[in-house]
């Protein structure tokens, strides 16, 4: 606000990157918030929270599209053990598959990439605000722009993104290599949010830890929770 202030547009010489168009009305929703709870903190909770409750619809879709996979995934399953020798006639009769049971293999992707502009925006304004820095957001976590000291939330953050694998279907076609690698994302995850600040590391364990929620909610509603349908991790 003071950059606003002081010259026309001087306030883009702080990069808030490609999307910095959405990112300076977030920075000013927080500041709003801010004004109310005093703490940077929990004004971050509080907007991701919103930011989360805003973007349903979108989400809902995706996770829907994900809870209609698992449904087929028996049927993928017995597919998967017929053709377990001929890839290219397993490919042919999922695709049939997907056809005849209304399944979107990409259904629960389309969605989460017309949301990325909001979470890439947000993620990058906390990355450059000044006003976080010394920010004391409370318990162990006195200054929100330097990484956890008792590194809890990105441990936090990957437990949940271990449990949201498990609840993601995992194609049978797909390479072991490939499963391996995302068995291990929780683990990379959590290091590289070692190295980032609190208050990065807030945002990123509400908002998974919410959508965890969301899409556990809308699977029970599908009735998708069962033993019947647990593909492992992965998924869109």
């Amino acid at each position: 606000k003071d950059l606003e202030k002081r010259a026309p547009n001087l306030e883009l010489s702080i990069d808030m990157g490609w999307f910095w168009f959405v990112s300076q009305p977030m920075v000013r929703v927080l500041d709003w918030i801010n004004g109310f709870v005093g703490n940077w903190g929990l004004s971050i909770v509080i907007f991701t929270l919103l930011l989360k409750l805003l973007l349903f619809p979108v989400t809902a879709k995706g996770f829907v599209a994900m809870g209609n996979m698992r449904k087929v995934m028996p049927k993928m399953k017995e597919l998967q053990d017929r053709y377990a020798n001929d890839r290219q006639k397993l490919s042919q009769e999922m695709m049939v598959l997907y056809k005849k049971e209304g399944a979107n293999p990409l259904g629960g992707c389309l969605p989460m990439l017309a949301q990325m502009p909001f979470f890439i925006g947000f993620f990058f304004a906390l990355r450059e605000m000044v006003e976080l820095r010394f920010a004391d957001f409370g318990l162990w976590i006195t200054d929100l722009s330097v990484p956890d000291p008792l590194f809890i939330l990105p441990v936090v953050f990957g437990l949940i993104m271990v449990l949201t694998q498990k609840l993601n279907p995992q194609p049978p076609t797909q390479d072991p290599m490939q499963a391996q690698i995302m068995k291990s994302m929780p683990i990379m995850f959590a290091v590289f949010f070692v190295v980032f600040p609190a208050g990065l590391c807030l945002y990123s364990v509400v908002n998974a830890g919410v959508s965890l929620v969301q899409q556990r909610y809308l699977y029970k509603k599908l009735g998708v929770l069962g033993d019947a349908y647990i593909g492992g991790g992965g998924g869109g």
